[in-house]
């Protein structure tokens, strides 16, 4: 019997021990949405695959498709947050994870979440306000997405698709009043 391999980037929101050897990682993919992976012996310390599913990682994963759970197979780190930096990963992990349902591709809370991580991972030239903005903005595309927040202007509605990369830091900044008020109700109400 043979199995289809998926070689696809995602996001590691979370992970939990499943026995004393393997270990379930909780990853947001554009392709499949959020799944739970299980990772055989992935808590072993001999394990080839355990450096690469460190939580709040963009990885490059194979995986196969089982009856009812992933496999993963192999994993590629490609892009890991500074450690000083993991709360703003995580509050963000934390946000993807409670706006999405299992094996439904959600796009439009992936781009985003992505988007952050390639342009702030390894990136020193971003300061504590330019940060804050931009892990605000991320939040806020995400629940945009997903329908948390409510009917915004035209011209923010419009700044909400286009990539991060492409948005002048000066105008999250500008727009970050509306946004994040708009952030809290929305994150309020799921907390609940």
């Amino acid at each position: 019997m043979s199995y289809e391999i998926y070689s696809v980037d995602g996001i590691i929101l979370g992970a939990h021990d499943r026995s004393a050897d393997d270990k379930v990682l909780i990853v947001l993919t554009e392709r499949f949405g959020k799944i739970a992976v299980v990772g055989k012996s992935l808590r072993k310390l001999s394990s080839k695959l355990r450096m690469g599913a460190a939580e709040h990682t963009l990885a490059r994963m194979s995986l196969i498709r089982g009856r009812n759970v992933w496999r993963l197979t192999d994993i590629v780190t490609l892009q890991t947050p500074d450690p000083k930096r993991r709360k703003e990963y995580a509050r963000l992990s934390w946000i993807a994870s409670a706006i999405t349902i299992y094996d439904e591709p959600v796009s439009g809370i992936y781009i985003p979440l992505s988007e952050f991580f390639k342009l702030t991972v390894g990136k020193a030239d971003h300061g504590p306000e330019t940060r804050t903005a931009l892990e605000s903005w991320t939040s806020a595309r995400m629940l945009y997405a997903a329908g948390f927040l409510p009917k915004m202007s035209e011209t923010i509605e419009r700044l909400m698709r286009l990539p991060l990369e492409e948005i002048d830091v000066q105008t999250i900044l500008g727009a970050e009043f509306a946004v994040t008020a708009a952030v809290k109700v929305a994150t309020g109400h799921i907390g609940r």
